[in-house]
């Protein structure tokens, strides 16, 4: 965003024609726009979806907002009655700006925060009904269909791979690697199947559940006053809850952190505000078995073509091959 997205001038005349609020200044903050208005400070961002599918995440917003998690962000109407502005096959939003930082994972006062207000995000996140007008992203059920489909885009990169007339290092990693990470991935797909997950995913669907699904550091924002907003709903999907669990684990053991002590932690904070029910502990820790992190690099390498320097792509496919050793310990003692 910034000078380059839109001139300070066509950004006043923008939200002049489509808000009732007036613009004096504004400034870049990391991927959105900070805008100081007559009616207060304004956040101003770009959502890179169709503005069905762009309404569904609103409409979540506003549900767990409106179900006893106050603490999302407001989004704005424009004078036309619409929650924001269809723009270069994408949206505009202009909602709440919160003055808060973003939250640190090692530090464990802020993951106790933060877990906490998941949990009770999680509590509200049900019974949601979306607009006709609102395309929603629908994971419920569709774990296994999902992983199938990755182990074999994982032999599909080893094929890749494999064609290469010049092979670099990172081809030669993922030759080597892929049919390691592959059995880990069909072992993650049997041990779903002898779980209760269809049940309970059908029952989620009954319920009407429904995920953040990107409790990433930087999309938690914790005021002066310790309290937790959740922000950038923009991947949100209807789905069990403790898909949000198992990747908020993940996250928070990947790249050298295989810690029991974090890790239970996590876990006992979760459960005091929101009970994991025993049928549940298997499809989590088969979820968390799924080697996401090598399917995905993959992915970004030789499908997406991700615009990064090779370097970037060598450091992370390094930091998942690193993980190995830990990470066998660490799923053979986690909730055993």
């Amino acid at each position: 965003m910034g000078e380059a997205w839109i001139s300070y001038c066509d950004l006043k005349e923008l939200i002049a024609q489509n808000y009732h609020i007036k613009v004096y200044d504004w400034e870049e903050n990391k991927r959105v726009l900070k805008l100081l208005t007559d009616d207060g400070v304004k956040l101003l961002k770009k959502v890179n979806a169709s503005y069905d599918r762009y309404l569904f995440m609103v409409e979540a917003m506003a549900h767990g907002r409106n179900h006893g998690f106050h603490y999302i962000p407001q989004i704005m109407e424009t004078k036309d009655g619409k929650m924001g502005i269809v723009q270069d096959k994408g949206v505009l939003m202009v909602g709440q700006w919160i003055h808060g930082r973003e939250a640190n994972y090692d530090d464990f006062f802020d993951l106790e925060l933060t877990v906490t207000a998941l949990a009770r995000f999680h509590q509200a996140a049900k019974g949601f009904e979306p607009s006709e007008k609102a395309t929603p992203r629908i994971l419920w059920g569709k774990w296994i269909e999902n992983f199938q489909r990755r182990c074999g885009e994982m032999l599909m990169f080893k094929e890749i791979a494999l064609g290469k007339e010049v092979k670099n290092d990172f081809d030669e990693k993922i030759i080597r690697y892929t049919d390691y990470f592959y059995d880990w991935g069909t072992k993650a797909i049997r041990h779903l199947t002898k779980t209760e997950y269809f049940r309970l995913a059908e029952e989620s669907r009954r319920q009407k559940t429904f995920c953040h699904h990107d409790m990433a550091h930087h999309n938690v924002l914790i005021t002066e006053d310790d309290i937790v907003y959740l922000i950038d709903f923009d991947y949100c999907i209807f789905d069990m809850t403790i898909h949000d669990l198992a990747s908020f684990l993940i996250r928070n053991m990947r790249y050298g952190n295989w810690s029991l002590e974090k890790a239970y932690f996590i876990w006992n904070t979760y459960n005091r505000e929101k009970t994991v029910l025993g049928e549940e502990i298997g499809v989590i820790k088969a979820f968390m078995e799924f080697p996401q992190e090598f399917w995905q690099i993959g992915l970004q390498y030789y499908v997406e073509k991700q615009p990064w320097e090779e370097e970037v792509f060598h450091r992370r496919l390094n930091r998942i091959l690193e993980d190995i050793p830990m990470r066998e310990v660490f799923m053979k003692k986690f909730l055993a």
